[in-house]
C-alpha cells in the first residue's frame, strides 16, 4: 500500500469543477482525471433540483486515482445510523459521530497510520433523509456512482450500523448479484424472509449481546416469520440463520454451553466451516472478536458487551477490513426452485404426522443435492429430497415428525438446491401445526 500523507477533506455546494470532471466518466473507457482530487474526503450537499445526485454524499477518492486511467476500484458504501440522518443533522454528522467509521478514520488520519485497505478504494457515504434505508435510495447512489467513477463490479462492499445495518441486510437481499461481500452491524431491520436470495454473499456481522435497545434475537424463534428480540422485531442471529438453513444447527446453539441464554465471558465469533464427505456444514465458535486459522466468508462476532453499539469495536479491527477486502463478487446460482409444497399443509401438533415436501429444478443436469431442512419441526437437521420424476425435475421428501416436543404455530421448512460449483439456492415452506 502506497503511503499516505493524508486527507484533503472538501466541503462542496452544486456543480463544483470536481463534479463536472467526475460527471465525463464512463465505466466502460479510461480517462483522465484531476489530480487535485486523489486522496480526498469530499461532501457533496444534496440540493433539490440541481444536484444530479438523489442523496448527499460523502466521497472518497485514494490516492494514485487520476494516475491509473483505466484501472478500477472497489467501492465500499458506508450506511449511517438514526442520529446521523437529514434534515435534523448536518452531512458533517455522518463522520463526526459514528467513532471509527472509515470517514471518521479518514479525517482522523487513523486510517493511514493503521494502513486501512480502503484507503486504496472509493468510499461512499449517502445521508437519507428518511426513517429507515431502502434498497431502492442505496442502489440509486450505487449506480450513480458507477457512472461518475471506476468501480471495479466484483467488489462493491456494503457496510452500515443501527440503522444502516438493517440497510447492509436490506440491500442484500434485493441485490444480491450486485455486492461481493456485507458486514451490518446492530441491523435494525426486522428479520427479511427475502434474506434467502443473499445466501451466497459472503457475511460478517456484528452485534452486542446485551443490547437492550436493537436485541440480536437471541432464543431462536421456531416461528419463520417472526423474530423474537427484545421489544423489538429485528433481529441480526434470525437474518444468518435464513441465510444459512442448510447448516446442522442454529449458530447459537455452540455459543455457550445453553446455546446462548447467557452472555459468555469474552467476546465469540462463529465462523461456518462448509460440509464434507465425513462433516456437515457447521457453525464452529471462537472465543475471540474475530476467527484464528478458520477462513469462512459466514461470520458472526457477538460481543460480550450491553448497549446499542459494536461499531466502535468492529470498524477498528484489521481483520474485518482485510477478510471484508478480501472478498469478490461470488458468482449466483442458475438454479431456480419451483412449485414447492408441503402436504398437508396442517398437522396436529405432537401426533407423530407424516408430511410430504415436493418442489420441483428448472435444470437437473447441474443439480448437485437437493435437501430440506427440519430444525424448527425438531427435525435432526436435514432430510434429503430425492428424484420422483426425471421429466418434470421432480423432488420428493416424506418426513415423519416427531411424536413430542413440538409447539403450535407457523413453522417454515427450508428448501435448499447446490449446484454442481457448491452454490446455492433457498425456498421455504411453512407448515401450520395446531
Amino acid at each position: 500500500m502506497a503511503t499516505h500523507l493524508g486527507p484533503l477533506v472538501r466541503l462542496t455546494f452544486g456543480l463544483t469543477l470536481a463534479l463536472v470532471t467526475q460527471l465525463t466518466h464512463a465505466q466502460s473507457t479510461c480517462s483522465t482525471d484531476d489530480p487535485a482530487l486523489d486522496d480526498t474526503l469530499i461532501a457533496h450537499p444534496y440540493e433539490a433540483n440541481v444536484s444530479p445526485y438523489p442523496l448527499g454524499h460523502w466521497l472518497y477518492t485514494p490516492a494514485g486515482y487520476s494516475n491509473a486511467a483505466c484501472k478500477t476500484y472497489p467501492l465500499l458504501v458506508v450506511l449511517h445510523g438514526l442520529g446521523e440522518k437529514c434534515p435534523a443533522h448536518p452531512l458533517s454528522a455522518i463522520n463526526t459521530s459514528n467513532t471509527n467509521s472509515p470517514g471518521y478514520q479518514i479525517q482522523k488520519r487513523t486510517a493511514y497510520t493503521d494502513q486501512r485497505p480502503f484507503l486504496d478504494g472509493l468510499i461512499l457515504e449517502p445521508q437519507t433523509c428518511d426513517s429507515s434505508w431502502t434498497a431502492a435510495s442505496v442502489d440509486a447512489m450505487v449506480e450513480y456512482i458507477k457512472t461518475t467513477h471506476r468501480v471495479d463490479l466484483d467488489r462493491i462492499y456494503v457496510t452500515g450500523l443501527s440503522l444502516g445495518g438493517g440497510g447492509t441486510w436490506t440491500y442484500a437481499a434485493a441485490h444480491p448479484t450486485k455486492v461481493a461481500a456485507i458486514v451490518p452491524i446492530a441491523g435494525t431491520e426486522k428479520a427479511l424472509s427475502s434474506i434467502q436470495a443473499a445466501s451466497h454473499v459472503p457475511t460478517w456481522a456484528f452485534h452486542n449481546f446485551n443490547d437492550t435497545n436493537v436485541g440480536p434475537g437471541l432464543n431462536p424463534p421456531t416461528d419463520l416469520f417472526r423474530c423474537k428480540s427484545y421489544t423489538h422485531r429485528m433481529c441480526t442471529i434470525e437474518h444468518i440463520d435464513r441465510m444459512v438453513p442448510f447448516a446442522n444447527t442454529y449458530v447459537m446453539a455452540g455459543y455457550s454451553a445453553d446455546g446462548g441464554a447467557t452472555m459468555a465471558a469474552t467476546d465469540r465469533t462463529a465462523s461456518l466451516m462448509p460440509g464434507g464427505d465425513l462433516l456437515p456444514t457447521q457453525w464452529v465458535w471462537d472465543s475471540s472478536a474475530y476467527p484464528l486459522g478458520l477462513p469462512s466468508t459466514m461470520q458472526f462476532t457477538l460481543f460480550a458487551k450491553s448497549g446499542h453499539g459494536g461499531w466502535q469495536e468492529a470498524y477498528a479491527m484489521p481483520q474485518m477490513w482485510q477478510w471484508l477486502y478480501a472478498q469478490r463478487r461470488p458468482p449466483a446460482t442458475t438454479l431456480v426452485i419451483g412449485s414447492p409444497s408441503v402436504a398437508p399443509t396442517t398437522v396436529g401438533v405432537n401426533d407423530g404426522s407424516t408430511i410430504t415436501i415436493t418442489a420441483k429444478i428448472n435444470t437437473a443436469s447441474s443439480l448437485a443435492q437437493m435437501w430440506v431442512d427440519l430444525k424448527k419441526l425438531g427435525g435432526a437437521g436435514q432430510v434429503r429430497m430425492s428424484l420422483v420424476s426425471g421429466t418434470t425435475n421432480t423432488y420428493r421428501a416424506v418426513v415423519a415428525l416427531p411424536a413430542s416436543g413440538l409447539s403450535a404455530g407457523v413453522k417454515g421448512i427450508g428448501i435448499t438446491a447446490i449446484d454442481t460449483a457448491g452454490r446455492r439456492t433457498i425456498k421455504y415452506v411453512t407448515l401450520t401445526l395446531q
